[in-house]
């Protein structure tokens, strides 16, 4: 069973927030969930605000000039933002802010509706969205989130904008969502390694294959196997090998990823 919530800058801004009365509000139990628009005296956007009501009292506000979402806005919408996604018979709340910009943001919150609201997740998933899904169909839903530190953040190694990106698994532990090593290792990738440059840039297809075989545990691996065959009149191999590894230490997920491996 797979819920995708890879979102686009389109579908926000034309879908999810026209903001009808089914869009905008969702109830469970005796929680409300509602957005509102407020504009000006000349019908100019101010700000939008999300509500938690508990037994007709608001008990959570944010007032944000970002735009909100009840899950995912795809024409799928309805059946996705109110699920037991950690398996305790508990109701879970998603919803998704979109910050704007050219390269950002989607935050993603995820809200038990038991006797206390609790915020069980956040995450700032900048372009990239995320996805929802049981990967092992144990009945807890993981949260599947592409990195994007290898992105700009890395363009002295090659050219940007670049979609390169890694994939970050969390999954539903005792101590809550946490990255799922376990899920993320895989088998080694298939070599295409040999597409090293590109008019004297790294191509974006390596930077790809250096991200996905990193985040699935096989980084040693990738770089044996880029050290056999890096090109001689390119610059040195141990000042790549270094940059690269700075440029993953200074993500969110990384360096957690690694220890745990």
């Amino acid at each position: 069973m797979k819920i995708l919530f890879y979102l686009s800058l389109f579908l926000f801004t034309f879908s999810a927030f026209s903001c009808d009365v089914d869009l905008c509000t969702r109830t469970s139990g005796a929680y409300k969930a509602f957005i509102k628009t407020y504009r000006d005296k000349e019908g100019y956007f101010e700000n939008r605000t999300f509500f938690i009501k508990q037994n007709g009292k608001i008990i959570f506000s944010e007032v944000s000039f970002d735009q909100y979402a009840f899950g995912d806005a795809t024409e799928d919408h309805k059946k996705y933002l109110i699920k037991d996604l950690n398996n305790n018979g508990i109701p879970d709340l998603v919803t998704t802010t979109y910050t704007g910009g050219s390269r950002c943001c989607y935050i993603l919150n995820i809200y038990e509706l038991g006797p206390v609201l609790t915020r069980i997740f956040s995450i700032e998933t900048n372009h990239h969205g995320y996805e929802i899904q049981d990967i092992n169909h144990d009945g807890f839903f993981e949260i599947l989130y592409r990195d994007p530190v290898l992105g700009c953040e890395g363009s002295e190694l090659y050219h940007c904008p670049t979609s390169a990106s890694g994939l970050v698994i969390f999954e539903w532990t005792k101590n809550g969502y946490k990255i799922s090593s376990r899920l993320m290792k895989k088998n080694p990738l298939r070599d295409y390694a040999s597409a090293i440059y590109n008019n004297g840039m790294f191509d974006v297809n390596f930077i790809q294959y250096m991200a996905d075989m990193s985040y699935s545990g096989n980084i040693d691996l990738a770089f044996k196997k880029v050290e056999a065959i890096w090109p001689k009149n390119h610059a040195s191999f141990l000042e790549f090998k270094k940059k690269f590894i700075s440029i993953l230490n200074s993500g969110s997920y990384w360096n957690e990823f690694q220890s745990s491996i």
